[in-house]
């Protein structure tokens, strides 16, 4: 329960300190496509992380698989991982960093 609400905390704040009336004027479409990439990859990584914390729970709540049902953190962490990856990677790419 705490976890999840940590990530609700993280989620809101993550969104209210990258809100659109905080973009700088220069290059203003250019940030806006950067932003909104690392809003989309924010928001996955977030959903990721609230489905497992609701898997644990429900795992450990009504199966009393307490002794195991952390175990559903480790891939979760790496669809994380990879999350985070593929979207550096894509505004990388986007950037002309990477041929």
């Amino acid at each position: 329960m705490i976890i999840d609400r940590s990530v609700k905390i993280y989620c809101i704040l993550f969104l209210y300190l990258y809100n659109e009336r905080q973009i700088p004027g220069e290059n203003n479409m250019k940030w806006r496509a950067w932003l909104m990439d690392k809003k989309l990859v924010s928001i996955i990584t977030c959903l990721i992380a609230m489905v497992s914390t609701a898997v644990f729970l429900v795992w450990g709540m009504l199966f009393d698989g307490w002794n195991i049902c952390w175990i559903v953190y480790v891939p979760c962490g790496i669809a994380i991982a990879a999350v985070s990856m593929i979207g550096k990677y894509t505004r990388e790419k986007k950037e002309g960093n990477i041929e």
